[in-house]
């Protein structure tokens, strides 16, 4: 796999040459990491590997279903399951958002998708990973009351210096206002770099989180003592 990004088979994934062991996750930010950003303005490398990454969860996540007490049960379930009452379902889920079982057929079905649940749970990006992020975010609510503020910002990577450091580009980030590539040079960066613009968002949030909420100080934010924060990405 990549032989233009792994000469002779050697650094790749499954490398039986690699003398330590390394989990793929770790060496995955270890090749977006390299000095020649090569991997990082690769086409296909961060798609193909965030692929294989739910690929690789979603097998973990159905080996540990299959290691519950009750999978002879949910077995039993996906064989006996009422297709009539999943048409009805997913029929009357097309016209409205929410839907609630009407009979013991249509429970069946929602403790059935509650159990596959446990499978598409562990894969980022899956519905599933929502639902499991809007009950965290229930929970907080319940425990630490409703939130006072709602906070949505968009960092503008093509303009900020930092992001056009970290695409490769050199500047003196000393000075307050260091001299910039021209606009459609530094989109054509940004647009061949989607790691550098990751970076740069998650080093805005971090700092947001620790510089103006305070969150892990004594001292208030801007908005007052943090109690407590939930923040999601899309």
């Amino acid at each position: 796999m990549f032989p233009w990004l792994f000469p002779f088979g050697l650094g790749g994934f499954g490398n039986k040459h690699i003398r330590t062991k390394i989990h793929t996750p770790t060496h995955t930010r270890h090749l977006l990491l390299y000095a020649d950003r090569l991997i990082q303005t690769d086409e296909y490398f961060a798609f193909v590997a965030f692929n294989q990454a739910q690929i690789r969860k979603s097998a973990g996540g159905g080996y540990l279903l299959t290691e519950r007490h009750n999978f002879d049960n949910i077995a039993e379930q996906i064989m006996d399951i009422d297709r009539d009452a999943l048409d009805r379902l997913i029929s009357r889920g097309v016209d409205v958002r929410y839907v609630t079982p009407q009979d013991d057929a249509e429970c069946a079905c929602f403790e059935l998708l509650s159990h596959l649940d446990y499978v598409a749970g562990h894969v980022d990006g899956s519905l599933a990973s929502r639902k499991y992020m809007r009950n965290e975010l229930k929970s907080l609510i319940m425990s630490e009351g409703m939130p006072l503020f709602f906070v949505m910002f968009a960092p503008v990577d093509f303009k900020h210096p930092l992001c056009i450091y970290l695409c490769g580009q050199p500047l003196n980030l000393d000075v307050a206002d260091p001299m910039l590539p021209s606009s459609k040079a530094r989109m054509r960066m940004i647009a061949e770099n989607p790691v550098a613009c990751a970076r740069f968002h998650d080093f805005m949030v971090r700092t947001f989180i620790s510089e103006v909420l305070c969150s892990r100080s004594d001292k208030p934010g801007l908005f007052g003592h943090t109690g407590a924060y939930y923040g999601t990405v899309e």
